[in-house]
Formats: C-alpha cells, sequence, structure tokens
C-alpha cells in the first residue's frame, strides 16, 4: 500500500523529539512523489472567471477586468517560493502558480541541530485556530447531512475538503449567493472567510520530506471569457489556487485535468477523476485537494492478524483483523465506545456503536457529534488494557453533494436566474451549478493510512482506570475518524462492509 523506501527511511524518530512534538504525528509523503497520499480532496466548480498573476506569479494569456472591489490582497502569511511540479507538467495551460511554504527536511541522520531546526520550522507553520468553534456547526451540519443515506453501503467524506471548496466558492460568488455560503460556514464576512481558510491550509500544511498533508487548489477557465483580475489574485494568494486556460470540452483540456486530479489524489481514484470532463459549456472549474499520508506510531504485527467474520447489515462477510493490546484511553458515551490510534501526523478514531444501534443513527446523537470535535477533551473516559482488533479496510464512496447544499441552505447558485458571480466575470449574465459531487477513499493496513478525496462542482452558462482490561472488536459497522495537525477532522466515515 505504501512506499516501503519512505517508510524505512522515517522509522528511526528518536524517543524525545516525539516527546516534544507530542500529539504531531504523522510521516509524509512528497505530494508529486508516491501514490499513498491521503486525504486527498478535490473540488471542482464550473463556473466563470479568469486569473491574472503579478506579485510573484504567472502572468495570464486571457483578459482581466480591471477592478478595484477587493483590497484584502496581499500575499498570505508564510509564502515562500516554490512552484508546484504540476505547472511545470502543464506549461501550454498554466498561467499561474501559487507561492507553498518551503519547510525545513525532517532530518535522516539523527543530527539534534537538525531536529531542533525542523521543529521550528513546524511550530512556525502552525495556526492557532481561534474560530473553531464556528467550524463546528458547518461539520456537524454537513457530516449529518451527506453521511445520512439508510443504504447498507461504505461512506467516506472530507469535511475540510468541502469547506475549503466553498469557501472559494464565496470568494466568486456575491449578494445573496455568498451570504448563503457564509451563513452555512459560520462566518460573519468574506475578510473573515479569507483570514480562517488562510489559517486552516496552514494549519493542517506539511511538506518536510518525511510527512505530508498538502492541500492543493486550481482553476480550470474557459479561453474566451474575460475575468475580474482582483478576484483571481485573491484566490491565488489566500488558496493557493493555480490557474489554466483552454478550450473547454476538448479532449486536451479534459486529459490536462485529469492529469492534474490524479497527481493531486495520488492516483487512488483514477476510475472517478476519469469520469470528470469538462462540457463546452463550462465557464470555469475550481478544484481543491487534500492529500494526507500516515504510519501508526505503534504498527501492527502482521503475523498477529487473524481471519474472521465480520457482521455487515449486508450478511456475514470473512475479513482479516488487525491485532493489538495496549494500556490506553477508552471513550464512551451512551450509545458508543471508542479508541484512537494516534499517527505521526494527526490520529484515526474509531467509534463502535453498542449493539442494536447502526452507525447512521449514531450520527445524529449530539452526544457522538461532540465526541468527534472534542476528542481527547472528550469527560467519559478511562484507561484500560485495550485489546484492539481492527479489520484492514479499503473503503470508496460517491455522494451527490447538490440536494446536500440546497438542504442546508445553499440555494442560489442553482439557479441561474438569481446566482450572483458577479466578482468572478461580466461576460455571462446567468451561470449555475449543474453538478456537485464528493469522491472518497480510505485504507488502512498494519503501516498505517492512506486516505484522498475529490469534491467536483460544475457551474455552466445558461443552464484512567488502570489494571482493568476490555476487548474492542471492531466485527459490525463503525464510524472513523481521521484527523489532522489541527485537530478537525479531515475525513469522517462508516464501515458497513471492510
Amino acid at each position: 500500500m505504501k512506499s516501503k523506501k519512505l517508510y524505512n527511511s522515517i522509522t528511526n524518530i528518536r524517543e524525545e523529539i516525539i516527546e516534544q512534538a507530542d500529539n504531531y504525528r504523522f510521516k509524509k509523503h512528497n505530494k508529486s512523489a508516491w501514490i499513498s497520499s491521503l486525504v486527498a480532496a478535490v473540488l471542482v466548480f464550473a463556473i466563470v472567471s479568469g486569473i491574472i498573476i503579478h506579485n510573484g506569479f504567472f502572468v495570464p494569456t486571457t483578459k482581466p477586468i480591471q477592478t478595484n472591489n477587493i483590497t484584502d490582497t496581499e500575499p498570505a502569511k508564510n509564502i515562500k517560493e516554490t512552484v508546484s511540479s504540476t505547472e511545470e507538467d502543464l506549461p501550454e495551460y498554466a498561467i499561474a502558480c501559487p507561492q507553498y511554504p518551503i519547510m525545513a527536511q525532517y532530518p535522516s541522520n539523527g543530527s539534534q541541530i537538525e531536529y531542533d531546526v525542523w521543529f521550528e520550522d513546524v511550530q512556525k507553520q502552525r495556526r492557532n485556530l481561534y474560530f473553531t468553534d464556528d467550524l463546528n456547526y458547518f461539520f456537524t451540519q454537513s457530516t449529518q447531512e451527506f453521511l445520512s443515506s439508510n443504504g447498507n453501503e461504505n461512506y467516506v467524506y472530507s469535511p475540510l475538503n468541502v469547506y475549503m471548496a466553498l469557501a472559494m466558492l464565496a470568494e466568486i460568488t456575491d449578494g445573496n449567493s455568498r451570504q448563503q455560503i457564509l451563513d452555512l460556514l459560520n462566518c460573519e464576512n468574506i475578510a473573515t472567510l479569507r483570514r480562517q481558510s488562510s489559517d486552516l491550509w496552514n494549519a493542517n500544511y506539511r511538506d518536510d520530506g518525511a510527512s505530508s498533508c498538502v492541500l492543493a487548489s486550481s482553476l480550470w477557465l474557459n479561453e474566451n471569457i474575460n475575468y475580474v483580475q482582483d478576484t483571481m489574485d485573491i484566490l491565488a494568494q489566500k488558496y493557493y489556487a493555480s490557474s489554466y486556460s483552454g478550450k473547454m470540452g476538448s479532449n486536451e483540456f479534459n486529459d490536462a485535468l485529469h492529469q492534474w486530479l490524479n497527481e493531486q489524489t495520488g492516483d487512488l481514484l483514477k476510475e472517478q477523476a476519469g469520469d470528470i470532463n469538462f462540457d463546452p459549456r463550462t465557464i470555469i472549474a475550481l478544484a481543491t485537494t487534500v492529500l494526507f499520508e500516515s504510519n501508526w506510531t505503534d504498527k501492527f504485527d502482521e503475523e498477529k492478524n487473524t481471519e474472521d467474520v465480520f457482521h455487515s447489515p449486508n450478511g456475514d462477510v470473512d475479513c482479516t483483523y488487525m491485532n493489538q493490546s495496549n494500556c490506553q484511553n477508552l471513550y464512551y458515551g451512551d450509545d458508543f465506545t471508542s479508541i484512537c490510534k494516534y499517527m505521526e501526523l494527526g490520529s484515526m478514531w474509531f467509534i463502535l456503536p453498542d449493539e442494536n444501534i447502526s452507525a447512521q443513527e449514531l450520527l445524529y446523537n449530539e452526544q457522538v457529534m461532540d465526541f468527534i470535535l472534542k476528542g481527547e477533551e472528550w469527560e467519559n473516559q478511562k484507561s484500560l488494557e485495550v485489546n484492539e482488533t481492527i479489520p484492514k479496510f479499503d473503503v470508496v464512496s460517491d455522494i451527490d453533494l447538490s440536494q446536500g447544499l440546497k438542504n442546508m441552505g445553499i440555494t442560489d447558485v442553482f439557479d441561474s436566474t438569481i446566482s450572483d458571480f458577479s466578482p468572478t466575470t461580466t461576460d455571462v449574465d446567468e451561470i449555475s451549478v449543474t453538478k456537485a459531487s464528493h469522491s472518497a477513499r480510505v485504507v488502512i493496513d498494519e503501516e498505517g493510512c492512506v486516505a484522498t478525496a475529490f469534491t467536483v462542482i460544475f457551474a455552466t452558462s445558461g443552464a484512567k482506570l488502570a489494571e482493568e482490561e476490555i476487548d474492542f472488536i471492531l466485527n459490525r459497522p463503525f464510524i472513523f475518524v481521521i484527523k489532522g495537525e489541527s485537530g478537525l477532522p479531515l475525513f469522517i466515515g462508516i464501515v458497513n462492509t471492510p
């Protein structure tokens, strides 16, 4: 599943550094390197725009509309000069490259000096997410909305990825179209949303040669459309968005999009990405991704694996279980129990419903959603010797976001007669979102976890008690949550059949 070379190169982490970094646990993979990058989440909006880049960005070939309606155009903090490899791979289309932070590389020779430099750089990249409570509303509402199906399939959803995508959608809309998005994101105004999105991006970003959590964004522009320069500058500077211009609906431009999506998601959703194509009526496409890869801090021993039955809603199935015993905290509530498995960057939480309670039901339990957001701060916990029995799984799901977004109050962008995309272009009067879908995949094995996701939205014109012991056996449907460095949920899913 993962690059053995990568894993072997990062196993000699000194104990004092792990203690110093505390819960900052994760081993990274360079974003353009291997396919085992998780949390990839991709978001494509088809709308109207073009882009110009200055202050260190490429200059566009399409025509910008000169406006001064946006004043918050200073570069995002902690941006250093570097160029994404994707722009080098697509030179015929690239018209803008964001500047990503350059981080000190994780030391491979055990030098204490290099460790100190690396750790200091990690601290600089972190952000104090003072607005976490504001995010909780969206994470709770959207998780319940998009994982609420009554079916018995597996489900995976990336709330952070969709949040970033909607934030960018807010940038290219105005009026009530923008206000509906701000309301769902529980954000007072667009300036606040820019700061929060930038902080979220940086709080989750890691690219140090050993661990990987990289958020990427891109704009795909119709070559015949004029665009608002100020809006494009904001997207490049605040959301680290690359931009491309080409002929919508052409095989060549579709291939370029597929190449970008597959690179950013590590080829883990290649089949789904292949189904994403520009329509000739597409005005602009916006894509956001997040890539994540991590080893367990305490890996499973493959020799201890067992074969046993998993009680799926569709009938019993055989699966491979990983087994391990540890003294750790067991978290519990009225209808569930949970444990946390730490990774070198972030953590993964397994939430087991009580007997006769379905995983879907649990998502509507306010106590459970509160627990997901609080994590280690949850009051009901005790220290036990926990005998873990966790199934290996490879979960893939596809979710149609359109109706869910409407249910949560985002309606204007779906109606071309009232939608407002004026911050993006003045060439086209009627633009509306015609498709919004989300695909995600999460894989865990003895080494760790890999996950990826993308969201596609097209818009077109015209239309502590020691000495106790407990068995924690995930042999029936359960919920999992993957958290990044910020402590906010990157992925939430339901495993009905491993």
